[in-house]
Order: C-alpha cells, then sequence, then structure tokens
C-alpha cells in the first residue's frame, strides 16, 4: 500500500532499474546513425536496395542513411561514411570488409538482425531490447 500511495517524479523514474520510461529515454538518447541502424533492422534493411542475405554494401547502407536524415528532417548533423562505420562499432558490428557482394568484390557489412541486437542490448545494458519502428527521434 505505500508503494501505491507513494509520489514518484521524474529523477525516482530515471534511477528505475529497467522500466519501458527508462527504456525509451536510452532509444531517445541513441545517436543518430543508431537511431538509424534501429531502424534499419527493424524494417529489415529494406532501405538498402543493394544486399544479399545479411551482407550489406557499405555505400548502399550510407545512402540509405542520407535518405533517412532527409526524411527525418535532420540536417547539419549527417555524419561521414568512416564516422558511421566507427559508431556502429558500439553496437558489436565490424568495420566494412571487402566482400564478394552481388558478382564483384566491394566493401560490406555483415548485419545479422540478431548478432546486432545482442549489440544493442550490451551497448544500452538493457538484457530485453527489440527493435522498434521509428518515432523516437
Amino acid at each position: 500500500e505505500y508503494f501505491a500511495e507513494l509520489q514518484y517524479d521524474e529523477s525516482f523514474v530515471c534511477r528505475a532499474f529497467n522500466t519501458k520510461y527508462k527504456i525509451e529515454q536510452k532509444l531517445d538518447s541513441l545517436s543518430l546513425p543508431l537511431k538509424f541502424l534501429n531502424d534499419l533492422m527493424y524494417t529489415d534493411c529494406e532501405g538498402c536496395g543493394q544486399k544479399e542475405g545479411v551482407i550489406v554494401s557499405s555505400s548502399a547502407v550510407y545512402e540509405a542513411y542520407i535518405a533517412w536524415c532527409d526524411k527525418n528532417q535532420i540536417h547539419g548533423k549527417i555524419v561521414r561514411m568512416a564516422v558511421l562505420a566507427k559508431i556502429f562499432e558500439d553496437v558489436k558490428i565490424a568495420k566494412p570488409t571487402k566482400q564478394y557482394f552481388c558478382g564483384v568484390r566491394a566493401m560490406a557489412y555483415v548485419l545479422d538482425k540478431d548478432a546486432v541486437r545482442e549489440g544493442f542490448r550490451a551497448h544500452l545494458k538493457t538484457p530485453d531490447f527489440d527493435f522498434v519502428p521509428d518515432g523516437h527521434i
């Protein structure tokens, strides 16, 4: 009964272990490239025209990132392709490597959805993280 009548303020909720509000806060505070990656993984790399299974061309990922920024009206905060790769390392995505892709050897990411989800869980320290649709920008 004590907890039912206790007045909660925002700072108390922020210090909670893992609540829906805390997870929303973590998603809102992600960097733009990680927000983009969350949206990309939610749609199964739908915006990346060139893909072969879990292998996605690095240039296609970057073009999808630019299109995502335009769609969400984010200007002036767009990072370069090399910085994008560095930020992706935060969620355990290796830098793009040369791989045979669509019959040619090109730089490509390996975007396995389960591995990326585990990387997000480790980065956010949220064991029940799952990809969510856009709207957390």
